[in-house]
């Protein structure tokens, strides 16, 4: 799979960046992250903002969606439904893992626990396999035209 170092998620480039380390289960077949959210992530007051978890479930089901789509996944549409607060500085778990795929779609799904395994956020999300990375120019998504400058 290629890697964008520079991601806000993963990237390891990027100062401004969460720099998650996203693992792979290789008896579940799932992609997991585990991190702390400080307090400049916050929402309301000692709550980890919803956009935030939001963007977690985003990062880590892209990652399955990868994987199963050969490289490259571009999300379409997202789902989240928040269950309960994540308190800034907790542990949490991100995993995620792909339910279908079905030529260029990938549905997967994905949720966050905390350390008592309780589970604050989980997500649904469709995928599309595209040719070419994500804001490349020179290719469009599969069997599509580059796109236009």
């Amino acid at each position: 799979m290629e890697r964008d170092n520079f991601c806000f998620c993963c990237g390891t480039d990027n100062p401004h960046g969460l720099r998650l380390r996203i693992e792979r289960d290789t008896a579940t077949g799932r992609v997991f992250a585990e991190c702390a959210m400080p307090e400049h992530y916050q929402g309301y007051r000692h709550t980890v903002h919803g956009g935030l978890l939001a963007t977690l479930l985003d990062e880590l089901m892209a990652h399955a969606a990868q994987r199963a789509g050969g490289g490259r996944a571009a999300t379409a549409r997202m789902e989240v439904a928040f269950r309960r607060p994540a308190p800034v500085g907790e542990r949490l778990r991100v995993e995620a893992e792909v339910d279908k795929v079905s030529g260029r779609r990938i549905l997967t799904r994905g949720w966050i626990v905390n350390s008592r395994g309780e589970r604050l956020a989980e997500a649904s999300g469709l995928f599309l396999a595209v040719a070419g990375g994500a804001g490349d120019s020179t290719s469009g998504p599969a069997g599509a035209p580059p796109a236009a400058p």
